[in-house]
């Protein structure tokens, strides 16, 4: 394909792509136009707010290193630009180790943006040994979430208001998580405002065989509304945000006698995983269901006291055999 500006109304030629017509300077703009949108819209709400954080963080990094001297061109970035920001912000700003990896993406999407030479982390040392240092020496363990199961989920339905809509609002999200192994983004938004149908759940998405007429009983926002939302202070109905679904779990598990500090949104994807695992369930369907690229979901799969006393009893055992066929042999 060809793109030029003839004299007449149109701007291209398919002499590569045969059967395309020619388009109008119209025709084209708009095609620029739709390109740029969806172009613009490639990466998740959240991922998306992880690289702008990042790129920022780095801008300013740059601008006030220019400042002092000790910094020239701000793009592309040096190896030893990048390990300096890293430690600035792990060391400085107190950035986990693992966010300011994060942050490095962002940069390194501006620069493929740009047109820039981007060298993967991995493949500098500098930056790599940067990002492998402040991991040793400030990295915490990390609190790991607990998975919430059937147990879990039968006693806070136990004491679920059935009057308080908001409640029932946010079990069925609950319930919808875990049964999908779903994170808080797929039932909730960060912000009532963010919510839109094209990236967020809507009615229309769902069934509700067996039980129609009580869920539709159920105030809504119509079918191309979001599938939860919740009575505000003001009376309005608006979409289930994460700050409300994580107080409304942890109260209803407060209420029903568990620690509510030992749960976040992420508990849910974790105890319906775990649940199918303990149910036997193939690997590549739980796999499949969770929408896992990788084979990282195993790490969610809890093992109780009795499944952990499996492999080393089978050991046990065969060395027991072994033993027993070594003697008689002898």
């Amino acid at each position: 394909m060809v793109v030029h500006c003839p004299p007449s109304s149109c701007r291209w030629t398919d002499s590569v792509l045969t059967g395309v017509s020619w388009c109008t300077n119209e025709e084209l703009d708009r095609l620029f136009a739709q390109t740029a949108v969806y172009q613009s819209v490639c990466f998740s709400a959240n991922t998306q707010a992880s690289y702008s954080t990042g790129v920022r963080s780095f801008v300013s990094f740059c601008i006030s290193g220019r400042a002092k001297g000790f910094l020239g061109m701000m793009l592309p970035a040096t190896d030893d630009v990048l390990a300096w920001w890293i430690v600035f912000m792990v060391t400085d700003r107190k950035v986990k180790p693992a966010t300011a990896k994060k942050y490095t993406s962002g940069v390194r999407a501006l620069h493929l943006q740009l047109g820039l030479e981007w060298v993967p982390v991995r493949d500098s040392w500098a930056v790599h040994a940067a990002l492998q240092g402040c991991g040793r020496r400030w990295d915490t363990p990390s609190k790991q979430t607990m998975p919430i199961g059937f147990e879990e989920l039968l006693r806070m339905a136990a004491v679920v208001d059935a009057n308080n809509f908001n409640e029932i609002a946010v079990f069925t999200a609950m319930l919808t998580a875990f049964f999908f192994f779903f994170r808080k983004d797929n039932v909730s938004v960060e912000k009532a405002d963010a919510w839109n149908p094209r990236g967020h759940l809507v009615r229309s998405d769902v069934s509700f065989p067996g039980w129609d007429v009580g869920a539709r009983q159920l105030p809504n926002l119509g079918q191309d509304g979001p599938l939860f939302c919740i009575d505000d202070a003001k009376g309005r109905l608006r979409p289930l945000t994460h700050s409300v679904f994580v107080a409304g779990f942890r109260k209803l598990a407060a209420r029903a006698g568990l620690d509510p500090a030992a749960f976040t949104g992420h508990s849910f994807r974790r105890g319906g995983a775990t649940a199918a695992f303990k149910l036997q369930v193939q690997d590549a369907l739980i796999q499949a269901h969770g929408d896992w690229a990788s084979d990282c979901y195993k790490l969610y799969c809890d093992l109780d006291s009795a499944q952990q006393l499996i492999l080393p009893s089978a050991m046990a055992t065969g060395a027991a055999a072994a033993t027993r066929a070594f003697e008689t042999a002898a």
